[in-house]
């Protein structure tokens, strides 16, 4: 039941309006942590070498909502969405394009490589099988019992398309290419 005239109510409140200054702080707070984070990361990133290779994954494909329609309704919304959102979080695009200006600035290069099977091919004995890739670290060949941490394999299948001249294509993947000299000051 309530109490007093509606009419007469202020909207929003003062306790509103500070509660939502609150939450607009935090969200700023948030946005600059994954700001700094970034900046580090790609500086940290690109001191390591002239040519930056990454995989060529589209993060907006990657990270559609799974909603669906009223026809057809997607399956497990709530995973995907909290997946969605960490991917996002973490910054991934953004550190790739700090990554690519600072790498321009200091004469180098940055490309992303079709990503196509590079955590289900075996480097041992070439098998491609989704089954070779168990866990989200482990990778164990099917065929011939080769191991290793997914993460690194995927690295190095992406260092040996790079050295073999592998370039990305239209065809295969969206293109991120910088290479320009120093500024001139």
């Amino acid at each position: 039941e309530a109490t007093g005239d509606a009419s007469l109510r202020v909207w929003p409140s003062a306790n509103e309006k500070a509660a939502r200054l609150r939450v607009a702080r935090l969200h700023a707070d948030g946005a600059e942590r994954r700001l700094q984070r970034s900046h580090g990361l790609s500086k940290a990133i690109v001191q390591r070498g002239d040519v930056l290779v990454f995989d060529g994954l589209a993060l907006v494909d990657l990270t559609k909502s799974a909603k669906g329609t009223a026809d057809e309704p997607g399956e497990d919304v709530a995973r995907k969405s909290e997946l969605n959102r960490k991917m996002l979080d973490g910054g991934l695009g953004q550190t790739q394009v700090f990554a690519g200006y600072k790498a321009a600035d200091r004469g180098g290069v940055v490309m992303a490589l079709p990503a196509v099977n590079i955590s289900t091919e075996c480097p041992a004995c070439g098998l491609v099988d989704a089954r070779n890739h168990p866990s989200a670290t482990v990778f164990q060949c099917v065929g011939c019992g080769h191991e290793a941490n997914a993460n690194v394999l995927a690295a190095a299948h992406l260092a040996r398309r790079y050295a073999e001249g592998l370039r990305p294509t239209e065809k295969r993947a969206k293109v991120s290419i910088a290479k320009r000299g120093k500024r001139k000051s």
